[in-house]
């Protein structure tokens, strides 16, 4: 009989150091896992914002006003006013550009 019982607790050490080796896999996985999906989500993240900016800035470029405000010797003046209007401070100075649709302008 006692042998039985040390067999016993033999099986269920060995069960037991089983269930720890496999959680602390699990848990070692998950936080692998974690981690890699933080780190791909922010670089992701990260490159959408990039060209979500190298749109804005391609059409700003495009725009008339910033050409010719770019050839004029003062052009913060103008690009200022424009960005003024396009904010949302100065909404009727948008009517008539290219921003009609934008700002529902009445005609």
């Amino acid at each position: 009989m006692a042998q039985r019982f040390r067999g016993g607790v033999h099986s269920s050490t060995l069960t037991t150091q089983i269930l720890l080796g496999s959680l602390s896999l699990l848990l070692l996985t998950m936080v692998l896992g974690g981690f890699l999906f933080t780190m791909i989500s922010n670089q992701t993240l990260e490159w959408q914002y990039q060209l979500r900016a190298l749109g804005i800035a391609s059409t700003t470029a495009q725009m008339p006003e910033i050409r010719s405000a770019l050839a004029a010797k003062d052009p913060q003046h103008i690009i200022d006013g424009l960005a003024r209007a396009i904010s949302g401070d100065d909404v009727d100075a948008l009517c008539g550009g290219p921003f009609d649709v934008a700002v529902n302008c009445i005609t």
